[in-house]
Parts: C-alpha cells; sequence; structure tokens
C-alpha cells in the first residue's frame, strides 16, 4: 500500500464528510509533527502502538569487500520504530 492507497481508505473511514484533500491534509499534519518532536526530543511513544526514536550511530572503520582498503563511515543519526508488542502481537 502506497500512500495514496492510505490517503483514500482513511478520507473513507473517517466519514462521507471528508474529502480526499482534508484526509491527505490530516496526513500530512500527523507525520510532520512526528518528525518534528522526534527531531527535537529523540522519542515518541504511543501506547499499545510503538515508538518512535532516533538512534545515533558513532563513526566507524570498515574494510572494502572488494580492495580490503579501510573506509571510514561517518556518524549519523537514524529514525527507528519499535512497534508496541501488545498492539503487533499474533493475538489481534
Amino acid at each position: 500500500m502506497n500512500k495514496t492507497e492510505f490517503t483514500k481508505r482513511l478520507a473513507r473511514r473517517l466519514g462521507k464528510n471528508v474529502s480526499f484533500a482534508e484526509a491527505t491534509r490530516v496526513l500530512e499534519t500527523i507525520l510532520d509533527s512526528i518528525i518534528v518532536y522526534t527531531r527535537s526530543t529523540e522519542k515518541l511513544k504511543f501506547r499499545g502502538f510503538g515508538t518512535f526514536l532516533i538512534k545515533h550511530r558513532r563513526p566507524r572503520i570498515i574494510r572494502h569487500p572488494k580492495t580490503g582498503g579501510k573506509l571510514l563511515i561517518h556518524e549519523e543519526n537514524i529514525a527507528k520504530f519499535r512497534p508496541s508488542p501488545r498492539r503487533w502481537s499474533k493475538r489481534y
């Protein structure tokens, strides 16, 4: 499922009074809020759904598989999502 299909389903689920454009604005607002909040605090928890977090990866040296030379991988921040075991267990 892509973003357009998800937005169409969201509009249908919200009711007949909600257009595709309004559902798109709702989805964009929610996603933008998650991004902004996660960048500022590095952790956003939705009890029963999951946690959005930022993991910091330290710089490291790896070996190039073809030449055998050393490569420096720079530090970076990676967005991650950890689902709640309660919501995503096989019981549901």
